[in-house]
């Protein structure tokens, strides 16, 4: 299915790219196995060594040797010296001179973003591998990045002093509420195209009604059941990518209630699903229905906030909980942060940020959103070498990097 791409642009600001993308992808099923995501592969059970090839579906080690970056702090990514859960990590920084400028704390993963700002110049990194305990038992050789003058300062903010900045108002994500004026201003210029593209797109969702809880995985054998499945996720992406979604932003940037009410009804039609069934994104029959709910329902849950009441904020919230929840659990099953390269894992820490940031009262939002900063600062994109690249072509690039934008934007905000 060729991708449909919709965006809308803070034109009138000098900001990076302001959007809100659709883009329908092919079907997949869910991520590798547990077992089959350990990145340590070439080590022998219990021994502790790092890898001297590439294993399979790790990422690149970062930053690339001899890399000249113009962030700094870099984000650090390494192989694994063994299995996750039985191997941890200290990572050292020198400077030209070979004094220590910085030691992380024991880690659990190959992935580390410093809190401190290194200074232009020539610097290595070296990581130790430690056993259970604690003992020194793999050191990787020392490998060298530059940091150039005038780089961009960007320290790790821990999640819970970035989720303190939060407003307490929605909505929070792509135009929060502070900035609505400004950009209703824009509704007739700058945004014009994308505006009326988002208002045809609504009115749409409009006709359509309440999704039932899809029935696929009754179906009398797996043949059909396959079909049933992607016929569900077509079908459920115009409800929820399409209809709940743009019917909520519509409403976020008019105030025109009819489209906060279709928003609402599928909204919490939704959430009388059941996250650990059929629409789970750990479903062994597919997860596209369930990563098309996990994108859409945070973002319509933010954008008609002040149409729920206090029971309907109950109901949807502990849905959310329970989505952002089971996608944490993915990732960390798949071991993403050592092994970043399944496709559809790598829409998930970018949802985490949203849901950490609409519902950042809740407490499972610091562990979303520290995951979600640790990838985005570490392994994400895992394809992006020093040259750039595409996973899996380049629509699949376009749409997994424009997944991020709302998020990304969000916590810049």
């Amino acid at each position: 299915m060729s991708p449909a791409h919709f965006s809308l642009h803070a034109m009138s600001r000098p900001l990076a790219v302001v959007g809100i993308v659709l883009l329908f992808g092919p079907a997949a099923l869910p991520g590798a196995s547990s077992r089959d995501a350990r990145s340590a592969e070439s080590a022998s059970a219990g021994a502790i060594a790092f890898p001297v090839e590439q294993p399979a579906r790790a990422g690149l080690i970062k930053p690339l040797p001899g890399e000249r970056l113009e962030v700094t702090p870099p984000g650090f990514a390494w192989w694994r010296a063994g299995e996750a859960g039985r191997v941890s990590y200290r990572l050292r920084i020198r400077d030209q001179a070979g004094r220590v400028v910085h030691e992380s704390p024991v880690l659990a993963d190959p992935a580390y973003c410093p809190d401190r700002v290194l200074a232009p110049g020539a610097y290595s990194f070296e990581v130790e591998a430690l056993d259970a305990t604690g003992t020194v038992r793999a050191t990787r050789p020392a490998q060298g990045f530059e940091i150039a003058a005038g780089a961009h300062p960007l320290p790790f903010v821990p999640a819970t002093e970035l989720l303190a900045r939060v407003p307490r108002e929605h909505p929070r994500l792509l135009f929060p509420k502070v900035t609505l004026p400004e950009v209703r201003a824009t509704l007739a210029t700058t945004r014009r195209a994308a505006f009326e593209s988002l208002r045809r797109s609504a009115e749409a969702g409009l006709k359509l009604g309440v999704p039932a809880e899809p029935t696929y995985d009754k179906l009398p054998n797996r043949a059909e059941q396959r079909l049933g499945y992607h016929e569900a996720f077509g079908q459920m992406r115009r409800y929820h990518d399409g209809a709940m979604r743009h019917c909520a932003l519509l409403y976020a940037l008019t105030g025109e209630r009819r489209f906060g009410e279709k928003a609402r009804e599928i909204l919490l039609g939704a959430a009388a699903w059941d996250p650990e069934g059929i629409s789970s994104i750990l479903s062994p029959y597919g997860d596209e229905v369930g990563l098309g709910l996990a994108r859409a329902a945070a973002e319509t849950y933010d954008w008609i906030f002040d149409l729920l009441d206090a029971g309907e904020h109950t109901r949807v919230r502990r849905m959310l909980v329970a989505r952002g929840d089971q996608m944490l659990r993915r990732l960390k099953r798949a071991d993403y942060l050592a092994s970043p390269t399944e496709s559809h894992n790598g829409r998930l820490p970018g949802y985490l940020a949203e849901y950490a940031i609409a519902l950042a009262e809740e407490p499972a939002a610091v562990a979303w959103m520290d995951y979600a900063l640790r990838t985005f600062l570490t392994v994400y994109p895992h394809w992006g070498g020093r040259d750039g690249g595409w996973a899996e072509g380049i629509n699949y690039g376009l749409s997994y990097n424009a997944t991020y934008l709302t998020p990304l934007e969000a916590i810049r905000r």
